[in-house]
């Protein structure tokens, strides 16, 4: 870090006095000084009503769930069929758990067909 500061600097010295903030006798302050505020609380009160927007569409199924939604049921749901319906995907004459072909350690598999191995 001191390769990029002359060695004469000293950061006790970097601080810049606190200014008295001024208050006018009427004791209101200016509106031009909070216009950011303002417009920042309009934003986060817009985005909150998109969002309670975007889920009641979600409810009615009008619109797919976002991706961070999707993320948080795949660990308990496959496909939206729940435990029960993908036990029932298995037993329905699709491909059993007994069907499928395993490959063995070092074989080349499916996804890897068609690649060139590196020299």
């Amino acid at each position: 870090m001191d390769k990029y500061f002359e060695a004469s600097y000293d950061p006790r010295l970097d601080v810049a006095p606190l200014a008295a903030p001024s208050i006018p006798e009427t004791g209101l302050i200016n509106n031009a000084e909070f216009e950011g505020w303002d417009a920042m609380l309009e934003l986060i009160q817009q985005r909150h009503a998109d969002k309670a927007e975007r889920k009641r569409l979600e409810r009615l199924g009008l619109v797919e769930k976002s991706g961070k939604d999707k993320k948080k049921n795949k660990s308990s749901k496959v496909a939206g069929l729940g435990i029960a319906g993908t036990l029932a995907s298995w037993s329905s004459g699709g491909d059993g758990l007994m069907d499928i072909e395993y490959k063995k350690r070092g074989s080349v598999r499916e996804w890897d067909l068609g690649k060139e191995t590196p020299t």
